[in-house]
């Protein structure tokens, strides 16, 4: 524990970012084919069940910005060091994105009990917003308020600093 790499916990949070989305999108097309091949009706008793994940991911957003923003502020308010804040990000995140998963799963239990395939556009809402919110380096460095010092030489990938700060744009090289 000695060699902190905060590249290494990028690294991490984006495979655990990676994973609450892929459990979603599995999940939704095992859906997809179950319905293909056997598809259930909805009754007048599961109309109800049709307005549920919108509803969900209204809720799920507003609460997870507000979750996202506290526990990021707890986090942060422990510590200085760049372990703590980045840890703080990673919690903030984990948080946050279980909120969407929670959505986009419960948006594919109703395309299942429903059989109505509209719901899954509440699926694809919450996969292109785990995809907006992916973590970056620069994500991690503006929402944990890391320094410029702190950013320098941890989480950009080798070399980027050196272009970056010398005026060499790093895509030309120039």
């Amino acid at each position: 524990m000695e060699n902190y790499s905060a590249s290494n916990a990028l690294k991490t949070t984006k495979i655990i970012h990676t994973a609450l989305m892929g459990g979603c999108l599995l999940f939704g097309v095992v859906v997809l084919v179950l319905n293909a091949e056997a598809p259930t009706g909805s009754t007048q008793d599961q109309e109800f069940l049709l307005y549920l994940p919108p509803v969900v991911l209204l809720f799920a957003a507003i609460v997870a910005s507000v979750l996202f923003k506290k526990t990021l502020k707890q986090g942060l308010a422990q510590s200085t060091d760049l372990r703590t804040k980045v840890a703080a990000f990673q919690t903030a995140n984990i948080v946050r994105m279980g909120l969407y998963e929670a959505t986009g799963l419960v948006a594919v239990v109703v395309c299942f009990i429903t059989g109505n395939l509209y719901n899954m556009a509440v699926l694809l809402v919450v996969l292109v917003i785990f995809l907006m919110k992916m973590p970056t380096a620069y994500r991690i460095s503006e929402e944990a308020g890391l320094s410029p010092k702190e950013t320098r030489g941890t989480l950009r990938p080798e070399g980027l600093n050196e272009r970056c700060h010398s005026g060499i744009s790093p895509h030309t090289g120039k």
